[in-house]
């Protein structure tokens, strides 16, 4: 009889024990492990009782919460800084890192098609007297609403970027006949005959445009901006405000 007893105690005081301590552990292991090998910590534990295994999983629970908001925190550090480390601060555009990933790319896709790119380089006529007379918060203002005016100028395929001070690159893509360039370049040449107004002052200010034409000018990145580069020089010398084609003779 004390035998039976002993057992049925045994028994009951067993479920007791594994409903109040075993079981709370099991699944606080469990969910430490799934942590462990999943990577994630969207995992919180059952709170089953008022005693010292209770506040355990209330302590967890909160653990997880804290390191879920700082994972999330700390993600968005990170997409904030790939996002700085591939854009001009001042326009917001592709600065020349973004500029050079995308026109391989481009080439890249151009070279399956078999099609063409044009490939722009500009900077805006006079800006270093413009900055040197207004100053250089005049001159960023400058800066971005001429960035505005390309940016209305192009399609939303087109990569406008700002490699640095006033100089600024487009990557398009050519139609058959290559005249997509030609258009585009006369687009913005129009597109900045309107003054620009800063403040009470209304300033004038215009581009020279430089164009290589991928394959045709250079069959790398590096000549091919260069080329570009040389187009743009050649527009100034013609007398500024215009565009000029690599040509070279």
């Amino acid at each position: 009889m004390i035998v039976i007893l002993s057992i049925v105690l045994t028994s009951k005081y067993y479920k007791i024990l594994s409903r109040k301590i075993l079981l709370p552990i099991s699944e606080l292991n469990k969910s430490t492990a799934n942590i462990i090998m999943t990577k994630t910590l969207n995992t919180h534990v059952k709170v089953h009782n008022n005693d010292e295994i209770r506040e355990l999983a209330k302590n967890f629970n909160t653990m997880i919460s804290e390191l879920e908001k700082y994972h999330d925190e700390l993600g968005k550090q990170k997409d904030l800084l790939a996002y700085k480390a591939n854009h001009d601060e001042l326009t917001d555009l592709p600065n020349r890192a973004l500029f050079n990933d995308r026109l391989a790319v481009a080439m890249k896709k151009a070279d399956r098609n078999k099609s063409a790119l044009g490939v722009f380089f500009l900077d805006i006529d006079y800006f270093k007297q413009i900055n040197d007379q207004y100053g250089h918060d005049v001159g960023d203002a400058i800066l971005k609403r001429f960035a505005q005016r390309l940016r209305e100028c192009l399609r939303g395929a087109d990569t406008l970027a700002r490699i640095g001070g006033d100089e600024f690159m487009i990557i398009l893509e050519e139609n058959k006949e290559l005249t997509t360039s030609k258009t585009v370049a006369q687009k913005i040449i129009d597109a900045m005959q309107q003054p620009i107004e800063i403040g009470e002052s209304k300033l004038m200010i215009s581009t020279s445009i430089g164009i290589a034409i991928y394959p045709n000018d250079a069959e790398n990145a590096e000549d091919l901006i260069k080329k570009a580069d040389m187009a743009m020089y050649a527009a100034k010398e013609a007398g500024r405000s215009q565009f000029q084609f690599y040509n070279e003779n």
